[in-house]
């Protein structure tokens, strides 16, 4: 029961630290998703780069338990 709530302390840190950083990249080099009022449902930009901090995020506890 302690390594589940070790995986999750550990997936909820990573997807807290590195969701924002691939944010910034991703308006930094201009890779978002502009809204237009024909498919689009967001009011404005949204970064394209998101699923790489949902990965990161499953994949190290994984990672970690796998080790230990």
């Amino acid at each position: 029961m302690l390594s589940y709530l070790c995986a999750f302390g550990v997936a909820f840190v990573v997807a807290a630290v590195v969701a924002p950083l691939v944010a910034r990249v991703a308006h930094r080099y201009q890779l978002i998703d502009q809204p237009d009022a024909v498919r689009k449902l967001h009011g404005r930009a949204v970064p394209r780069l998101g699923g790489i901090a949902v990965v990161l995020a499953f994949l190290t506890p994984i990672a970690a338990l796998a080790t230990y």
